[in-house]
Parts: C-alpha cells; sequence; structure tokens
C-alpha cells in the first residue's frame, strides 16, 4: 500500500491519530517509521476511542420534536473516531477521520450528531471537561470542501434552534516519503502554542508502498469496509496479539511453577500497548470475541485430544499447567506455528452468556 492509499484508509487513519496521542518519547526525522506523538506533546491523552457519545436528554426533546416529515435526521449516539482530553485546562478534541469528502456523502445524520456533541452537550456528558472542537480529517485535498459542508449544516442546526459546537478541518497529505498532517486556525486557537505552524510532518516511511504494519494497535472490520483490506488487516492483528503472547510466556518462571494464566483483556491491553482500554464496549466485545476464536477455542482443540490436563477452566480464567519447561516451550512452538489466513470468525451475536461478554471462552 502507497503513503497516497495510507492516508486514504479508514483503519490506518484511526491508528495514525491514536499514535499521535499516544504517550510516547519525542520523534525525530531520523525516526523513520514511527509517528510523531503530535496531540501528546500539546497535552493531550486518549478519552474515548469509537465509543458513541450520548447526546443530552434536552437535544433528544428537540429532535423529537421535529416535524415526522422533515428531512433533517440527527443521530443521537454518534460514534466519534477518538476523544482526547487535556485536564489542565479542561479541552477536549474530538476526531472523526474520513477516507474521503465522498464518503461523509449520506452521513449527515451522524455530522449533525458529531457538531450537537461539541456544543454544551459535551460538557455536560464529560464532566470535568468544559468544551470541546470537533475535528474532522480527511485527505489535504478533500479539506476546503468538508470546511463548507460543516458551515452549512451548522448554520442548518442553529436555524432549527439547536446549539452546534465548532469544528475544523485537518488534512493527510504525502510529500515524498513523508506523511505530513496539517490544520486550520480554529484548531491553532483551540489548543493554543502553535504559533503560524499550520502543518507538520507526523510519519516518515522506510520507503513508500512499504505496509507500515507495527502501526496497528486496534482493528475493526467496520474500519475496512473492502474484503481484501479487511482480511489482510485482521489477520496482520492476531498476529500481533500472537506475539504479545509468546513474549508474555516467555517472560519468568511463573508459567510453569504456578499455572501460566491467559486472560482476554489482560492480552488485549499487552498487544495494543493499553490502547484496548479506551475502547468504546461495542469495539471491546469484537476483540475478545476475535481473540476467544483464534486462540481460545484453538488451544482447547489443540489439547482436547492430546494432553487435556494441561488446560483448565476457572473462574473464567484458561490456566496452563506446563510440567516443565521443555512442555510449554512445545506449545510456545506450536503457537508460532498457528496460521491466521482464510479464518471465518462467527459473527458476534446479541444476548452472550456473562462470562463470554467478559473475555472468558464459553465451555462446551
Amino acid at each position: 500500500m502507497s503513503l497516497q492509499e495510507l492516508i486514504r484508509n479508514p483503519g490506518y487513519q484511526l491508528n495514525l491519530l491514536l499514535w499521535m496521542a499516544k504517550d510516547q518519547p519525542e520523534v525525530t526525522e531520523k525516526d523513520m517509521g514511527l509517528v510523531s506523538p503530535f496531540f501528546h506533546k500539546l497535552g493531550f491523552e486518549y478519552q474515548w476511542i469509537e465509543n458513541p457519545f450520548p447526546l443530552t436528554d434536552d437535544i433528544r426533546l428537540q429532535v423529537n420534536d421535529l416535524p415526522k416529515d422533515s428531512p433533517v435526521r440527527i443521530s443521537l449516539a454518534p460514534e466519534p473516531d477518538l476523544v482526547l482530553k487535556r485536564n489542565r485546562d479542561g479541552k477536549g478534541i474530538y476526531l472523526e477521520a474520513k477516507a474521503s469528502l465522498a464518503a461523509t456523502c449520506e452521513k449527515d445524520k451522524q455530522t449533525r450528531g458529531h457538531l450537537l456533541a461539541n456544543g454544551p452537550a459535551f460538557a455536560e456528558v464529560l464532566k470535568p471537561l468544559t468544551e470541546s472542537l470537533l475535528c474532522y480529517v480527511l485527505p489535504e485535498s478533500d479539506r476546503d470542501a468538508m470546511r463548507q459542508k460543516l458551515d452549512v449544516l451548522t448554520q442548518e442546526l442553529a436555524g432549527m434552534g439547536f446549539r452546534p459546537g465548532k469544528s475544523s478541518v485537518h488534512g493527510f497529505s504525502v510529500e515524498g516519503n513523508k506523511i505530513v498532517y496539517h490544520w486550520d486556525a480554529p484548531f491553532a486557537q483551540h489548543v493554543g502554542n502553535l504559533g503560524r505552524k499550520r502543518q507538520e510532518a507526523i510519519f516518515t516511511a522506510l520507503e513508500d508502498g512499504n505496509e507500515p504494519i507495527h502501526l496497528l494497535l486496534v482493528y475493526s472490520i467496520e474500519d475496512y469496509p473492502r474484503q481484501e483490506y479487511c482480511d489482510y488487516y485482521r489477520e496482520a492483528f492476531l498476529r500481533r496479539v500472537q506475539q504479545a503472547l509468546i513474549c508474555d510466556m516467555r517472560q519468568g518462571t511463573e508459567a510453569i511453577d504456578g499455572g501460566y494464566v491467559l486472560i482476554t483483556d489482560t492480552l488485549l491491553m499487552h498487544a495494543t500497548d493499553k490502547v484496548f482500554n479506551y475502547l468504546g464496549k461495542k469495539r471491546q466485545r469484537e476483540l475478545r470475541h476475535l481473540v476467544r476464536a483464534n486462540f481460545f477455542c484453538r488451544i482447547e482443540g489443540h489439547y482436547k485430544g492430546k494432553n487435556p490436563e494441561m488446560l483448565r477452566r476457572e473462574d473464567g480464567r484458561l490456566i496452563f499447567l506446563f510440567g516443565s519447561v521443555a512442555e510449554r516451550e512445545e506449545f510456545i512452538d506450536w503457537l508460532e506455528r498457528l496460521d491466521f489466513k482464510n479464518i471465518e470468525v462467527p459473527p458476534l451475536a446479541d444476548g452472550l452468556p456473562l462470562f463470554e461478554s467478559a473475555g472468558v471462552p464459553v465451555p462446551e
């Protein structure tokens, strides 16, 4: 995938934004393959990732009072890609990434919801935060058109008696082997301390077309609408989980002396560098389900007829009872050979048992 394709890929857009807000060391131009912590340098940190924003009761009443034949539709639970917070002054950044302006077509219902979420509703829902700025992020070439679109929808909502919040439009562009992030005056005013700058290189690739799989912190099927992308990035994410599990099992001797305990949420926290903790409940359930189908179930299947005494399910945990270092190494060797190609993950059904929703495998 070229850099031009990457900045138009919804999943990679989200992961770039996550790295830009991640607590990590400063990145220089010499640090190729790493993302500069742009938002973190400004003092912002994670609040929510892909979590629906519940609009307030007064907004809900206003929406319900609209004429039934009104062409205006408003989402009452818009789902931003990322919400950041800055505790020192109570400011928030509400980020929504789109592959293109065309991707926002027929999404005016969500966009109106985002605008209202950044009005007075933001401070009411996310106390002690006091104010936020809606920031749409698109390829740089679509920024001006998106600005016009937001202005039209803002005026429309205000004319109907609603109180939409302020908005900003940001852009990704490619310059040589670099991804550059662009912002506007409303954003500079909101965050402060940016001087006259309006852009910054946030990523330098080793070479254009080299897939930066290591940037994949989180995965969601909804972020990869094209099937070939969906399969490819699901496999890449599972490889990340696989390496986190292998690394964890190789550390210490507790895997032999007291049994190694595998808990889905702990594994996902390791695999995502703790980003999992900020995901919305639906996204967390989807990742738990993905891990259960590709690790828990396959591990149990591997030992079912071979050595069932080596596994024990207790208090919602999968416990490995290795008798020796050799047995542990034999399992790790099998784990390293796991293939995640052409795997069909069963759909996540509603009404899951309690232990399933908590990330624990269902007993047979």
